[in-house]
């Protein structure tokens, strides 16, 4: 998610509730119910492999650490940007709607400035 600052507040918060909505989009149990300690179930998800560096298109390179899913950078003096890699959910019950979510989710959070 990348923004103009001058005109948005930081991106990080917006973003990471946007990557909250995707256990939503998992299957649960085998009924699609949904156990009492679902978001404890590490079993149903995992963190798909990363490159070790993230190429933006002005040359820049960010390095990807293994303990974060979370990445700040400035795209140049006017735009600040925050990159997370999202879970991903080993069956999912639908993949419709799923970018739109997380895009919508994003953008619901990100505050405008006064």
């Amino acid at each position: 998610m990348c923004y103009k600052k001058d005109k948005w507040e930081d991106a990080k918060d917006a973003l990471t509730k946007s990557a909250m909505v995707i256990p939503m989009y998992c299957l649960k149990n085998p009924d699609g119910s949904t156990p009492e300690n679902w978001t404890e179930r590490t079993d149903r998800f995992e963190v798909p492999p990363r490159p070790k560096v993230i190429n933006l298109p002005n040359g820049q390179s960010v390095p990807v650490a293994k303990d974060t899913m979370d990445y700040f950078f400035a795209l140049n003096d006017e735009i600040d940007c925050h990159a997370q890699f999202f879970i991903k959910c080993l069956k999912v019950k639908k993949t419709a709607g799923m970018g739109d979510t997380i895009s919508g989710t994003g953008w619901v959070y990100h505050t405008p400035k006064k």
